[in-house]
């Protein structure tokens, strides 16, 4: 049933998808949290609905684009059930609108297939990398994913791999602007912070224990299914492929260095990781395991709401 709503692309499913979310952050703070939520905390809360709706739009434009999954909002679909089982992403604006400026690193790193403006497309990825990281200290490791696209697409001609230095001369130029605009000086250590937390103390706690369990089960199993459907493709339309399988690795790298006790962080793996999912489900024949799989993400972050 569910696999045959969102086997279409209609405009009413994103219709679904906006109520789903809207009701599901009501049942939490109602529900799992109803110490944490305040009328002062409304517009801020209200903000970051926004925002990952419309990072929900700015993946299903990336996949149309790219063809990254079949005709389908599979995608849209787990991606912002992923977020519901750690409802407290909506929570941390930093890491909400620096994953959006990643997603658009990576939309222009992608880009560069078509041949045209490349360096601008490496500025442009590499100044989104540079600006989530004024948000976001860990967000510098996607500027590996720029040099990845550089390499992969071969073009690594030695004035384009400076671009990104440019694009690092720009940002911090803006950014010592607004700190002396600002009268904040150059206190750098507001931007960065590069030092590596564990924290451990989520690991207590079914809510966030459950959905991670699942979620490392069937990315072990999309992320094999992902690899050895890439490596089955030509070199040009494998790119896209080893583009978000280094974007998974980059984003595993980031959450296991962050580890924020309110597991924001976890934003960062839901597009690859999503994306790797939906191919896998593509793949199979049995629909009724696709269906199951579909289920387990729709329930899941409401189950979690009792844990």
């Amino acid at each position: 049933m569910i696999s045959s709503i969102f086997g279409r692309t209609k405009p009413i499913n994103y219709i679904f998808l906006a109520l789903f979310g809207l009701i599901f952050l009501v049942c939490y703070f109602l529900i799992a949290a109803p110490d944490v939520f305040s009328l002062a905390q409304l517009p801020g809360i209200a903000l970051n609905i926004f925002l990952v709706l419309f990072t929900m739009m700015l993946v299903e434009f990336i996949n149309r684009k790219n063809d990254l999954t079949r005709d389908n909002t599979y995608l849209s679909f787990l991606f912002l059930t992923f977020l519901c089982m750690f409802p407290r992403i909506f929570a941390d604006l930093n890491a909400v609108i620096a994953h959006i400026f990643i997603l658009l690193a990576f939309r222009r790193v992608i880009s560069i297939r078509s041949g045209q403006d490349v360096r601008l497309k490496i500025f442009d990825a590499a100044l989104w990398v540079f600006v989530a990281t004024l948000l976001y200290s860990w967000s510098v490791v996607f500027l590996l994913l720029v040099f990845a696209g550089i390499f992969l697409y071969g073009v690594n001609y030695y004035k384009n791999l400076l671009v990104p230095l440019v694009a690092l001369v720009v940002v911090a130029i803006l950014a010592i602007t607004f700190n002396l605009w600002t009268g904040q000086g150059l206190q750098w250590a507001t931007y960065f912070d590069l030092t590596p937390t564990f924290t451990l103390d989520k690991y207590d706690s079914l809510r966030f224990l459950v959905p991670v369990i699942l979620m490392a089960c069937l990315g072990i199993i999309g992320l094999t299914a992902y690899f050895v459907g890439v490596g089955r493709k030509s070199y040009k339309a494998r790119i896209p492929g080893w583009l978000i399988l280094f974007f998974f690795a980059l984003a595993v790298l980031l959450v296991a260095l962050v580890e924020s006790a309110n597991t924001s962080e976890l934003i960062f793996v839901a597009f690859p990781l999503c994306v790797m999912i939906v191919n896998y489900l593509e793949s199979l024949e049995r629909k009724w395991i696709r269906e199951v799989v579909l289920w387990l993400f729709l329930l899941l972050p409401l189950v979690a709401l009792f844990l």
